[in-house]
């Protein structure tokens, strides 16, 4: 942590690189960082006190130039820093540590500072490096290069013997102020209260927290012609969610003008999440109006920090433009600049806005890493529903959630932060490898909003799918339908009599990672039995199929209808809409769970339908819940619909038993019907003493059914099909 969060903090910036003069382009960088420094603090120290900045600079051969002093909006780049004095060059002996002794003067006894140590990598040894590696500083130092590498291991121990500093090894861009990421890694570093150190991570098994389910075949068997064959897979998590990995949760929140009759409600909502993340989450805060602004770095939610954070809420006032451009990078700045990453540790972005984007570049094109969650808030009519719902689509495996006009944002931040407290496995990938002996081909239905990479091998005619589905939470699964095109076979290369045999047709393999491991399971053959007196008629799990794919088929007339609709044609989205509500009239409702998706797919086919009847209640309220209908179904995830739960019937697909216990404990607070909200600890041991023997049931699970699959295999060894 940076100092005590009592007092401003105080920068000094070390210019760690030998110069001539000031003409170099070393110089020039940190210079432009210098200024860029400055600003930031004097934005961070509205209505407070501003702290303090200094500089040491080093000359050749052995001599510097230091001052510090309180920032002042009269100084700026153009006319310099007003109340230094002449460029003045003591020497300075060769052992005084890269200038980390000097800034330390400088800094003096507060602990409310840091030192931020810029080098170009070419610092001749026996002069200004002599000795870093004994100093140890009083304050955290962050160490950057400008491009050389010379030097880095000495920087990596200069951060590493101050308290709490970082080594960046990525050079500091050429123009740090057109730099989003660098500007974060400053914002990071400029945040009063600093990042907190998660606790260790607690030791729990990792084994079996993904399974696949054995598949599911249209038909029982099929023709030694050519044929077709649908097939389902299906991914599911473990309901043990005290096996969760760590959460980083950055929520950056709107607290532009327009939000004045809805910061009560925003400041609700944010007080349950901080009551529901305990010691093992960190969160941070990021706001956004003209400018985005870093309050507080990720802290851990002990019940002190969440009084600290609690108060940073009640104080948040409303005012000035809507800059969400801004606001997104430095969310994903406190990300980048994290120094406890570990594998363990999950990162993701709460972004609620109440309105349109007039400041600030285009927030669609703000780049997002591959492995953050955006999970994006349109809190009433007014919002940019269609740039939310991009960026949450952009990121991996956020949603997008709707929150009409007079809605609370409790239910849809409790709905997300109750799966996001219960990731049990990131990096989920499903791949597919077809055999090309008997397939001629292989594709996975549309309607699932994942990446996949597909390779073709053309000389064997070997295909393979990879699926990546990011993170799963505790009692989540995804499902994929794939298409095969089965080759016809000769019956003369069939042996025994009946003609009859089982065909590998494709090869399925699941992996992910838990507790900072990878978990690559067994590959499991996809096998159909080929003869020549096929079974007529349909298999007994071609109904599940049937309805997993008019499922699909919704998921993929929303995003259509909706685009329609946005180029005028409500006509035609209707008659899209309709084509797919005529399709759940094929369901066969021969089970509680189909009962209850075609009852949700139909109410959300029908509302969508009027809300399509005209331009005004389309754009109002059409366009945000079409949104969020897309977003729910393409993601098999959770979104906030901006309807009322229901206690008789289903009103969302994906809740997993963890979001249905916070949207009710959210309901109830925002009801005032309860005081403290149960944190995720809580839930996790209410699970436990209901289910005891819940922690080793994966991993039993596991081994139970891959005892099954080898007993199979073994008999058609011994009892072979022909």
């Amino acid at each position: 942590m940076v100092g005590t969060g009592s007092g401003p903090l105080d920068v000094v910036i070390v210019y760690g690189f030998d110069s001539t003069n000031n003409a170099t382009p070393p110089f020039y960088r940190v210079d432009k960082i210098f200024w860029m420094v400055q600003e930031k603090m004097l934005r961070n120290a509205v209505g407070s006190r501003p702290g303090r900045l200094g500089y040491v600079h080093f000359w050749r051969p052995n001599t510097y130039t230091s001052d510090m002093k309180v920032v002042d909006s009269g100084d700026v780049e153009g006319r310099g820093y007003r109340t230094s004095p002449i460029w003045k060059r003591p020497s300075c002996e060769k052992k005084m540590a890269s200038g980390m002794s000097e800034a330390q003067k400088l800094i003096g006894d507060t602990r409310d500072a840091v030192i931020v140590f810029f080098s170009d990598g070419l610092v001749h040894m026996g002069d200004y490096f002599d000795g870093a590696e004994d100093f140890k500083a009083q304050v955290p130092v962050h160490t950057f290069t400008l491009g050389g590498d010379g030097y880095n291991q000495s920087l990596r121990t200069i951060a590493a013997n101050s308290a709490g500093g970082t080594f960046n090894p990525v050079p500091v861009p050429e123009h740090p102020r057109e730099s989003a990421a660098f500007s974060g890694l400053l914002d990071n570093i400029l945040t009063n209260s600093g990042e907190d150190m998660p606790p260790p991570r607690e030791e729990v098994s990792n084994i079996g927290l993904v399974t696949l389910d054995a598949p599911k075949y249209s038909r029982d068997d099929v023709g030694l012609t050519e044929e077709t064959l649908t097939v389902g897979l299906e991914l599911k998590a473990t309901t043990f969610a005290a096996a969760r990995e760590g959460l980083d949760l950055v929520a950056v929140l709107d607290v532009s003008t327009s939000m004045e009759d809805k910061m009560a409600r925003l400041k609700k909502a944010m007080k349950f999440v901080i009551m529901k993340l305990t010691d093992k989450d960190r969160l941070s805060i990021v706001t956004f109006s003209d400018q985005g602004r870093v309050l507080t770095n990720l802290r851990s939610m002990t019940p002190a920090a969440q009084a600290e954070l609690g108060a940073i809420v009640d104080g948040l006032k409303e005012g000035g433009n809507t800059n969400i451009t801004d606001g997104l990078e430095k969310g994903l700045g406190v990300i980048a600049g994290r120094k406890y990453k570990d594998g363990d540790r999950t990162p993701n972005v709460f972004l609620m806005s109440d309105g349109e984007q007039n400041r600030g570049g285009d927030a669609g094109q703000v780049k997002l890493p591959d492995e953050v969650a955006v999970y994006t808030f349109g809190f009433g009519s007014g919002a940019d529903h269609a740039l939310l719902g991009k960026i949450a689509k952009k990121s991996a495996g956020g949603t997008f959630s709707s929150c009409p006009d007079g809605s609370n944002l409790s239910s849809p931040f409790a709905k997300l932060v109750g799966g996001l407290t219960t990731i049990v496995a990131q990096n989920v990938q499903l791949t597919l490898k077809s055999v090309p002996k008997e397939v001629a081909s292989m594709d996975v239905a549309s309607g699932i909003d994942y990446d996949m990479k597909t390779t073709q091998v053309d000389d064997k005619n070997e295909k393979k799918i990879t699926i990546f589905f990011g993170t799963l939470f505790s009692g989540e699964s995804r499902k994929v339908i794939v298409k095969f095109a089965l080759n016809a076979r000769n019956p003369k290369d069939i042996k025994g009599k009946k003609k009859r045999y089982d065909a590998i047709i494709a090869v399925a393999q699941h992996k992910y990672t838990a507790q900072m491991e990878e978990k690559k399971q067994a590959a499991e053959n996809i096998t159909i039995r080929r003869t020549s007196k096929p079974s007529p008629g349909l298999s007994a799990d071609s109904a599940e199929l049937q309805a997993e794919e008019v499922r699909q088929q919704v998921a993929v007339a929303v995003p259509q209808a909706r685009e329609l609709s946005d180029a005028g044609d409500l006509v035609g989205a209707r008659y899209k809409l309709q084509d797919s509500l005529n399709a759940l009239e094929n369901v066969a409702l021969d089970s509680r769970d189909r009962e209850n998706m075609v009852r949700v797919l139909r109410d959300e086919l029908l509302k969508l339908i009027k809300l399509m009847a005209n331009e005004q209640d389309y754009k109002t309220l059409g366009r945000p819940y079409a949104l969020a209908v897309e977003s729910s179904h393409g993601r098999q995830r959770a979104a906030g619909k901006g309807e009322e739960e229901k206690d008789d019937q289903p009103v969302y697909l994906y809740d997993t038993a963890r979001m249905k216990t916070c949207s009710k404990q959210a309901k109830d607070f925002e009801e005032n019907k309860i005081d403290r909200v149960p944190s995720a600890a809580d839930d996790d041991k209410e699970e436990l003493d209901a289910n005891p023997y819940a922690k080793d049931a994966a991993p039993i699970a596991m081994h139970l059914d891959n005892a099954i699959k080898a007993l199979q295999a073994l008999r058609k060894i011994l009892v072979p099909s022909a």
